[in-house]
């Protein structure tokens, strides 16, 4: 929760992975950026999702075990 609050900004954009963790998204959320979901890990639609959006930074949020 904490990095993505640290990290991302105002103008940054998020591109999640549906299926994150909740405490990802409540960082996302505290960073001020704007938020856009792809299908779980279909990178196709997440290059879709990404040019729906102007932003100065991109940062791709997936998690793994």
């Amino acid at each position: 929760m904490s990095v993505l609050a640290g990290i991302a900004r105002k103008g940054s954009l998020l591109l999640m992975d549906r299926l994150c963790h909740a405490s990802l998204r409540c960082g996302a959320r505290l960073s001020g950026a704007q938020i856009a979901n792809f299908r779980h890990n279909d990178f196709t639609d997440a290059l879709k999702q990404m040019r729906k959006f102007k932003f100065d930074r991109l940062i791709v949020v997936i998690e793994g075990v």
